[in-house]
């Protein structure tokens, strides 16, 4: 066995009989690889002193909506503009996206349900 540190996918892959992407794919959680196999390559990692930490702290990003007046983007700066732009630094800084979504002066006059919004746009 090697040295803890010293083990690279291949070897994993090598063990297994299976390609060194499917290895990567069992250890980020990537589609395309199934539970058994998923599970037959962490099991080999934790076996051949494989270094699983980089795998096991990667934090997966989210998807934040936010749903303003268009009223209240007006051109030059604007207080929610400037706001926006903040929540979309720092949602980058932790992989994540937003999404800006100006609501029109007629969805508003409508009374628009912003909970139907949200759901019909999958936000």
């Amino acid at each position: 066995m090697k040295k803890m540190g010293n083990v690279k996918l291949k070897d994993i892959a090598e063990a297994l009989n299976v390609s060194t992407v499917t290895v990567s794919n069992a250890l980020t959680g990537r589609k395309g690889v199934s539970e058994e196999v998923r599970s037959q390559v962490v099991a080999k990692a934790k076996e051949l002193g494989y270094d699983l930490k980089k795998y096991t702290n990667k934090r997966q990003g989210v998807t934040i909506g936010v749903i303003v007046s268009e009223q209240c983007l007006e051109l030059g700066v604007s207080f929610y503009w400037s706001m926006y732009q903040k929540v979309a630094y720092a949602a980058s800084k932790s992989q994540s996206v937003t999404m800006l979504e100006a609501l029109g002066q007629e969805n508003e006059e409508r009374g628009l349900n912003i909970k139907k919004y949200c759901i019909r746009y999958a936000i």
